[in-house]
């Protein structure tokens, strides 16, 4: 199982389109997208995109988002919930009602940390989130999470400087923010493997 992990696209249907082009090559069953699309109707877009390619898709806000509702039952925004696919969860969080980590851990205390995977607009404190400043502006109280929990991949965006990936512990870290450095990223569950790929526009 294939999952590619995408997010803020800024409505640049060039960088969306070539992004499915990317998941159709991979072989891919999954599109994420952690946010920025910056209106409904551009959401919307791209969840068609994933749709009409056979495809199922998760997606989270992001501070330029507010209130995208999806039109495809192929594709969940993900609000707080879990959805499951296959042997694994989708955790997405809603960052405009902001919740503890103890809150977090309760929502996800059923679920093995190894089939987690958790999506947030804003990236864990000190991982993947240093602007051109060199300040991290990154997220305490998912950092405080990922310690305890340690979910299997932690997804995220926002960041457009942070583009890239890590391993810590147990955990997979991806800041797949396209805008600027148009790279995505496709894991293979199975083999945990990530290829990070280049979006050609």
């Amino acid at each position: 199982m294939k999952v590619l992990f995408s997010s803020d696209l800024h409505l640049r249907k060039e960088l969306a389109e070539e992004t499915i082009k990317i998941a159709l090559r991979e072989d891919v069953e999954v599109v994420v997208n952690t946010g920025d699309f910056l209106s409904s109707d551009f959401a919307n877009y791209f969840a068609k995109l994933i749709h009409d390619s056979g495809m199922i898709g998760y997606f989270v806000e992001g501070n330029w988002d507010n209130n995208i509702e999806i039109k495809f039952d192929s594709v969940k925004v993900l609000r707080y919930t879990c959805e499951k696919y296959k042997r694994f969860y989708f955790f997405g969080v809603y960052e405009k009602v902001l919740l503890s980590y103890e809150d977090l851990l309760e929502i996800t205390k059923h679920i093995n940390n190894n089939k987690l995977i958790f999506l947030t607009h804003e990236p864990p404190y000190g991982i993947l989130d240093i602007i051109w400043s060199g300040k991290s502006i990154g997220n305490e109280i998912y950092l405080k999470f990922d310690i305890i929990k340690q979910p299997k991949i932690h997804a995220f965006g926002h960041v457009h400087e942070g583009n890239g990936y890590l391993k810590k512990e147990n955990t997979l870290f991806i800041n797949a923010a396209m805008n600027d450095i148009p790279f995505c990223y496709v894991v293979d569950l199975k083999n945990d493997e990530i290829k990070r790929i280049k979006a050609k526009h």
